[in-house]
Formats: structure tokens, C-alpha cells, sequence
């Protein structure tokens, strides 16, 4: 199944000849070979129905409503969904392994004062951990965020308009370029948030 599951890709569109792809996978991430601006675009799927299983795989709640979004819009929604199931992966792990990380930070870390004083004082590691989800979810929005729009307006608009950019690509299940972009995600992160307990102990 996983095998036919599009996957993501960073490169920096100042240079797109030259581009070093990455391959976003849920069990780490691993360097992709370059794709030369030569290179064939994949044609992005389109069979509902295998979209839909596809979706229903990765625990979507609306897989027919997702499936029908990529197939008749041309949306990567598809890849989109992995990336954020992704991200949620990482989110939730700080309120469901929470008695894990706050004896390892207890023991050593910069913060393990911190968590020591909190644990006296009465809370829970099951509270901090839903504490640490929720600075964890600010920063994930705060990052795709960003990978959205690049510039934050610090700069002066003579500096910015020389500044490369980046954006989120996705992969055919094969590794090659669709030509299609993961756009503004953290329009759907609170919509792919998992339901239900995340876990985190007493």
C-alpha cells in the first residue's frame, strides 16, 4: 500500500535546474537523487477509488471527500494528508509518550529543572505533556506557515526580492516530480488534527 502513496519534496525554485529533491517519509527522512529540470513529470492519480482506499489507509475521516478534492480539482491532497498526518505523528507524540520524555528530561536537559519544579508543584506529566502538544502544534502552524510565504517582512523589500524561496513539491509513489506544489497546509492542519484522546497519561 505504501508503495503507491505520493511523497514530498523540498527544493529551493531559485534554482530548479539544480534542485536537490528530499523525500519526506512518516519513518524519517532520507536523501532523494536530484531531478534535472529535463525530467518527465509524472501524471498525478486520478481513479477515485483507489484514491479513496488510499485515504481511508492513512486514517482519514472524510476519504471520499479527499479523494474527490484531488481527482476533480487536481489538488495533491493526497500527499498533503501524509505531510500533515506526518506532523501530527510528531505532535501528539509529546502528549502520548509524555511520562517518557519528562523522566528523560528529569534525568538530563536543558529544561530538566524546569520539568523538576512543575512536578513539585503538583502537575502532572500527563499535563505537561498536553502543555508540550500544544507549543508543539504553534509550531508546527509557525512553520508551514512560513513555507508558504517566505517572506516575514523583516527585511527591506530591495533584500528580499534577491533571496531564493522554497516551496513543497510532491512525488509520484515511483520518485518523480508530479509538477504539482503542497500549498498553504496550514489551511488543513486543524482539519487533519486526530480525534479522540491523544494518549497523555494522568
Amino acid at each position: 500500500m505504501a508503495d503507491r502513496i505520493p511523497a514530498v519534496s523540498f527544493f529551493g525554485v531559485a534554482d530548479e535546474t539544480h534542485a536537490a529533491w528530499f523525500e519526506l517519509k512518516t519513518q524519517g527522512r532520507e536523501r532523494f537523487r536530484p531531478a534535472g529540470a529535463g525530467g518527465v513529470p509524472s501524471l498525478p492519480m486520478t481513479d477515485i477509488d483507489e484514491l479513496t482506499g488510499l485515504f481511508e489507509a492513512l486514517g482519514a475521516d472524510d476519504a471520499p471527500g479527499w479523494a474527490d478534492s484531488e481527482a476533480e480539482e487536481n489538488i495533491p491532497q493526497l500527499a498533503r494528508y501524509r505531510f500533515l498526518r506526518m506532523v501530527w505523528q510528531d505532535i501528539d507524540a509529546w502528549s502520548a509518550a509524555a511520562p517518557d520524555w519528562v523522566e528523560a528530561y528529569r534525568k538530563a536537559g536543558l529544561a530538566g529543572g524546569a520539568v523538576e519544579r512543575a512536578l513539585r508543584l503538583g502537575l502532572t506529566p500527563g499535563e505537561l505533556g498536553e502543555i508540550a502538544r500544544e507549543v508543539a502544534k504553534e509550531t508546527a502552524f509557525g512553520l508551514l506557515y512560513g513555507l508558504a510565504d517566505p517572506a516575514d517582512g523583516d527585511l527591506p523589500p530591495e533584500t528580499e526580492a534577491r533571496l531564493p524561496g522554497w516551496c513543497l513539491a510532491e512525488l509520484s509513489p515511483e520518485g518523480r516530480p508530479t509538477g504539482r506544489v503542497l500549498d498553504a497546509l496550514y489551511e488543513d492542519l486543524d482539519e487533519v488534527e486526530p480525534q479522540g484522546p491523544t494518549g497523555g497519561a494522568a
